[in-house]
């Protein structure tokens, strides 16, 4: 395991600031190579990457707040405990699937599970698809002459990541255990999300870890349309199971494909009296989960990396140009990463020198102001 990929699965344990995960780790693998310290040792790499970045003289820029939060961000992964332990994502993965089928058994589901393949590229046709993981059905057996099983790309093995998808691919399996000649996609992606990653996952990885992995899927900020996609048919879902319970949920699972289908074209035409499931059984730990990805995060409330610097050290009633002198902040960048926080999120309003109000304090306690990715 290379370090990036160490802090890309270490990531899932810290609530960073960062606003896409994605870029952060293109940030921190490009200063890296720019400090040509990577070592055999990950965790003095990553250690000599925080010294890197901290090290700036001069006032403080866009750029150089850039690096100062990404250091803060790596510095909470250094201070976790065990922060230096290299997980065998495979071994993980093993585990945690009988983990999952213990729970699913208790819940009614037996079938024939498929195994877990590591391999270096997917079964033809798949195999140009730059996905982490496939799970081929009963189908692509006839088809294509594929095992059906869950296909995990080892070069895109990621701890924690990996294991959510291995929860998710599960409810795709029971699904087409029964129904296998349809496409797997819209609602029952938004099913598997949410009675895989979220409980399965919640229950075995801990369902904090999976707030975090759902806010860095679906919650970036500039997410890409697939991601979209996805947490969109996630709140669908999310809306049946707070109406109808996991009871509805399941009972849709294990009668298959077409019932799924017929219950998202319900949805879509805004027909939601023609939907008729059985309703019972919530889990408060998921009702806290789902309704905190869906409905109150405020994934918007993202400013560039000079304003969120700038942002720890306002306060009502403070001198803007103080503010700037004392902290050592380029003056120009400074004064107009301060209208930022005022025009852009309106966190803050300027009068003259003045700060005479700021929001800043209660979101920067709750972790909820983040900074892009320049």
């Amino acid at each position: 395991m290379d370090t990036v990929s160490f802090i890309h699965g270490k990531a899932y344990l810290i609530k960073g600031q960062f606003a896409d995960l994605g870029f952060f780790l293109k940030k921190v693998s490009n200063y890296i190579k720019e400090s040509r310290i990577e070592k055999s040792n990950i965790l003095y790499t990553v250690q000599s990457t925080i010294e890197y970045l901290k090290n700036k003289s001069g006032p403080v820029t866009q750029e150089s707040a850039l690096k100062r939060l990404i250091a803060d961000d790596l510095k909470k992964i250094v201070n976790m405990e065990n922060s230096e332990k290299v997980i065998d994502t495979q071994e993980m993965l093993a585990a945690q699937y009988e983990d999952y089928k213990d729970i699913l058994a208790k819940f009614g589901f037996n079938i024939k599970y498929p195994k877990i393949y590591f391999v270096d590229n997917f079964p033809k046709p798949y195999h140009t698809m730059q996905w982490s993981a496939c799970s081929p059905d009963k189908e692509d057996e006839i088809k294509y002459g594929i095992k059906p099983g869950f296909y995990f790309r080892k070069d895109k093995l990621v701890p924690f990541k990996s294991s959510f998808i291995l929860a998710h691919e599960i409810i795709h399996a029971i699904i087409a255990a029964s129904d296998p000649f349809f496409i797997g996609r819209g609602l029952e992606d938004g099913i598997c999300d949410l009675v895989g990653s979220v409980l399965l996952g919640g229950r075995v990885i801990g369902f904090d870890i999976c707030k975090n992995y759902l806010t860095y899927e679906y919650l970036s900020y500039h997410n890409n349309q697939f991601s979209e996609i996805y947490l969109d048919y996630f709140r669908l879902a999310t809306s049946l199971y707070l109406q109808f319970g996991f009871d509805g949920i399941f009972y849709l699972i294990k009668r298959g494909r077409q019932a799924i289908k017929k219950v998202e074209s319900s949805c879509l035409s805004g027909t939601f009296n023609e939907i008729n499931l059985p309703m019972g059984q919530w889990d408060l730990n998921v009702n806290r989960l789902v309704n905190f990805i869906t409905l109150m995060y405020p994934r918007n409330m993202v400013v560039s990396p000079l304003a969120k610097f700038i942002a720890g050290f306002l306060k009502k009633g403070d001198s803007v140009r103080k503010i700037i002198a004392i902290n050592n902040i380029d003056a120009s960048q400074g004064e107009e990463a301060i209208r930022e926080l005022q025009e852009r999120v309106y966190l803050v309003l300027i009068n003259g020198d003045v700060i005479d109000y700021s929001e800043i304090e209660y979101l920067e306690t709750n972790n909820f102001l983040r900074y892009e990715l320049i």
